[in-house]
């Protein structure tokens, strides 16, 4: 949503709820390697094109979505606390990787998070296909 066409009252709603998932987000990352924690800074700082064009449409959808967070000894692509849905856009990283992306969906699973897996392609040739596949999620 367009920030000029929002009261101040929803401001500080969005913010408040937006504040609260960081600070859900933070307590899940508690004992993450220190290096762990600089990779997702460094993954956020260079996204693919697909997670480019996918944060562009998630981080203003209430609730709210956080990038790149690092929980669990892993490093989410797109998280939002309050569906505990895990979004990994799968690039060209990814291919042959197969086997370990399941095991960390299992053990993400035993966690009491979801996971769902949309290819960058996918991302890049329609965007609003592949939101409304993770909305429906």
């Amino acid at each position: 949503m367009y920030r000029g066409l929002l009261t101040r009252a929803q401001i500080r709603e969005q913010a408040r709820v937006r504040g609260r998932a960081l600070r859900e987000a933070a307590a899940l990352s508690t004992r993450m390697p220190v290096w762990k924690v600089d990779r997702a800074r460094q993954l956020a700082a260079v996204p693919t094109q697909g997670e480019a064009r996918l944060w562009a449409a998630l981080r203003h959808l209430s609730p709210p979505w956080l990038r790149s967070v690092p929980a669990f000894g892993y490093i989410f692509d797109f998280y939002c606390p309050s569906r505990r849905l895990v979004v990994e856009v799968d690039g060209p990283s990814h291919r042959g990787r197969e086997a370990s992306d399941l095991e960390r969906d299992a053990a993400l699973r035993r966690c009491g998070l979801r996971t769902f897996r949309i290819d960058d392609a996918d991302v890049r040739r329609d965007l609003a296909e592949s939101l409304a596949r993770i909305l429906g999620e």
